[in-house]
């Protein structure tokens, strides 16, 4: 019969500590160091009472590579949104029903003007908008 109790209380437990795990680990960073493959030093973020972050780094590749991390980190189903808008692809997320914003974003053709506009980029400005992205 102790097998019993600990079968029902391994039920319990378990999925609990599995809820409670999940939701520390995507909890975004508040304060601390970032290390990552695409820095050249380390970066330090902090973020304020209000929630708002100041990063502190030594290059601005380093530091549009962290305002990236930070947005992503906090934002990733807004900017997931907001591509999918711009690009006419809400249907995929939200079904028939968003065909015909679909079809009136398509018209805007954003994509090609953002790869016309990115013909007249200076290189810094692309290795930032790369860095932020990477």
């Amino acid at each position: 019969k102790a097998w019993i109790a600990w079968i029902c209380i391994s039920l319990v437990v378990v999925p609990l500590l599995a809820i409670i795990g999940y939701y520390f680990a995507s909890r975004p960073i508040r304060k601390g160091r970032l290390f990552a493959k695409e820095l050249t030093r380390e970066v330090e973020i902090e973020f304020d009472k209000m929630g708002i972050p100041f990063i502190k780094a030594t290059s601005e590749k380093d530091l549009y590579f962290a305002q990236g991390y930070v947005h992503a980190s906090n934002r990733l189903w807004d900017m997931h949104l907001v591509r999918k808008m711009l690009r006419g692809e809400i249907a995929e997320l939200f079904g028939e029903k968003a065909f015909g914003l679909d079809e009136f974003m398509r018209s805007f053709n954003f994509r090609g003007i953002a790869k016309q506009n990115e013909k007249h980029l200076l290189p810094t400005t692309k290795e930032a908008f790369q860095a932020y992205a990477d």
